[in-house]
């Protein structure tokens, strides 16, 4: 890293940890507000049912009931990848947890008090929720309205190189089934969204999701709104790891109570339906087979994938599709085969949990090269560090990797460890000593046509630079990185900048917050803005300093000339020179981030 940066480098306290560690910081469900009513969400108890009947009459003559939904009484469209989902069940319900009716009230007692005056009747379906028990002839379709093959919602396959002779090749296959559980983000900030509608039918929602602008569309299209006139506020995240990426039945719901009662309603998902209620990491079984030559030279790896998909798509669906990346392509491996389906359960479904389909991939790849080594006779370090990536290579799936530093990784992991000294000799202590690798995308995932992020920079005559980012900050510090590269560039203290990126009637547009993309990504498009407000305000100095602009340097607030020590001006002063001049004009920029990758 170069020696001669001001801010970037440097050991910088994270802009927003005093008041999240006094406690001053406002999360979503802290948030009041004039009329705010109690939303509560009445949810199947069963896995699988058809919906008979809703009678909601007893709860919408409780006294302080403002309002009761449900599919009766709605207007609502599909939502959710492949449109699979709607937000109250109008037909069946297909899992534990689902959206049936919904009560907004004057507080929380009271909505679920009316919530259980509310009389569904069902009759039950067969229910399966083993992935491989819903792939057989005859298992109970849970999405009959579908025009899918029995339980399969999506596959994908993928093949190169001849297998049979990568098979006459190898010295040794081992082959094993490996499977992951179903596992809840859990954030200690569960869920909550707030809509309410304004006298002019202009909707706000406050929520605490990633791909916001996306999220304000999905909003709009499912419940028929005009989505220039929705406004999407992001209070400070308590907790995400993911669960929060997407966008979910509550989300709707929130917004049908709040256009029925008149009022704006808040939706908080206790600990129990954190669980039920949202989305899940997924489940993924791996069946994979692996084929090395005598000196440990990769063959072939081979790989049946199924994915418990739970009752519905969402982006999780395309967990799957970093799981194949990571069996063809964490290794050196010049022949793969791999059949991947995701698949219908009766259960709560998967989502874009941190990860998305990497660690249950990644457990079955190392857990079968520990497997692999025993049965060559090699010791497993070995095995990684003989068939590890290098710059330059292509893996089979086409991934070009640049830079890679896993020889030098797993080297150091060896030798700071012990790993020569130690492994195989702690038995006696029921201790044992391993190494696993990980291959990720990093800096964005080209999910769109577009990965890119928009940001403005506008600074003021009192030299206070507002830097407006597309981004959204999560708790992962995305607001400290971004100022240090506005301060940075501009050549400004690191005080003098504020970054404001929560409200979509003022941000430039994202993508979303996936992938690790916020520093490369929004930290590009914050430096591309910066620069440009830098060349304007050099502009203004020179004026002053009667020098040309490109002679000039700014550091730390101070615009100076090389080698002249008195001629010099503070860039308040060279901001104020540009708008009060004739012909004044304010320091306003923006630029887009797209990356090329």
């Amino acid at each position: 890293m170069r020696s001669d940066y001001a801010v970037v480098g440097k050991r910088i306290p994270k802009l927003d940890a005093p008041d999240k560690v006094t406690g001053r910081t406002t999360y979503a469900d802290d948030l009041k507000m004039s009329g705010l009513l109690a939303g509560a969400i009445k949810r199947s108890p069963y896995p699988h049912a058809r919906i008979l009947s809703v009678d909601a009459s007893a709860a919408e003559a409780v006294p302080g009931v403002y309002a009761v939904v449900h599919a009766g009484n709605v207007t609502q469209r599909p939502f959710g990848y492949g449109h699979d989902n709607i937000p109250l069940k109008d037909r069946v319900v297909r899992c534990v947890g689902d959206e049936v009716a919904a009560v907004a009230a004057v507080d929380a007692a009271t909505a679920q008090s009316a919530l259980d005056l509310i009389s569904v009747e069902y009759e039950l379906l067969p229910a399966v929720d083993d992935p491989f028990e819903a792939l057989q002839p005859g298992a109970p379709r849970i999405h009959d309205e579908l025009d899918i093959e029995g339980n399969v919602s999506m596959e994908w396959n993928f093949q190169t190189g001849d297998l049979a002779e990568a098979e006459r090749r190898s010295a040794v296959i081992v082959s094993g089934s490996y499977s992951s559980p179903q596992a809840a983000p859990a954030p200690i900030e569960t869920h909550v969204v707030i809509a309410g509608f304004d006298a002019d039918g202009h909707l706000e929602v406050i929520s605490p999701v990633h791909m916001v602008f996306m999220y304000r569309k999905e909003l709009a299209d499912c419940l028929g709104l005009d989505w220039r006139r929705v406004t999407v506020r992001q209070p400070p995240v308590g907790g995400s790891f993911g669960g929060k990426i997407d966008i979910d039945a509550h989300d709707f719901i929130a917004v049908m109570l709040a256009r029925a009662a008149g009022r704006p309603v808040k939706l908080a998902m206790s600990r129990e339906e954190e669980f039920t209620g949202t989305r899940t990491r997924q489940p993924i079984h791996f069946r994979l087979r692996t084929g090395a030559a005598a000196d440990g030279t990769l063959q072939f790896r081979h790989a049946e994938v199924v994915s418990d998909n739970g009752a519905y798509n969402a982006w999780g669906s395309h967990a799957l599709l970093v799981a194949m990346n990571t069996v063809t392509s964490m290794y050196r491996v010049g022949t793969s085969r791999l059949a991947a389906k995701v698949v219908y359960t009766n259960k709560n479904y998967g989502g874009s949990v941190r990860g998305f389909g990497n660690p249950q991939a990644t457990f079955a790849v190392e857990q079968q090269m520990e497997e692999l080594a025993d049965a060559l006779g090699m010791d497993p370090m070995d095995l990684r560090l003989k068939n590890a990536n290098r710059p330059g290579d292509v893996t089979p799936q086409g991934l070009e990797i640049t830079s890679c530093g896993l020889s030098e990784c797993l080297e150091t992991v060896r030798r700071k460890s012990g790993w020569d000294q130690r492994r195989g000799r702690m038995r006696s202590q029921h201790r044992g000593l391993g190494a696993a690798a990980y291959v990720h995308v990093g800096g964005g995932a080209r999910i769109y046509g577009s990965d890119g992020c928009g940001a403005m920079i506008k600074i003021d005559d009192s030299g206070r630079v507002a830097l407006i980012s597309g981004s959204s900050e999560l708790g992962q510090g995305s607001e400290t990185a971004l100022a240090m590269t506005g301060a940075e560039t501009l050549g400004v203290p690191l005080e003098a900048v504020s970054v404001s990126h929560d409200d979509t009637d003022v941000k430039p547009w994202d993508v979303g917050v996936h992938a690790s993309r916020t520093t490369f990504v929004a930290g590009n498009a914050a430096r591309m803005a910066a620069a440009k407000a830098r060349d304007e305000l050099l502009e203004g100095a020179a004026e002053v300093l009667d020098r040309p602009a490109r002679s000039l340097t700014i550091r730390d607030g101070v615009i100076s000339v090389p080698g002249e020590p008195t001629a010099t001006l503070r860039y308040e002063k060279a901001v104020r020179r540009r708008l009060l001049r004739e012909g004044s004009s304010i320091i306003m920029t923006s630029a887009f981030y797209d990356p090329p990758t």
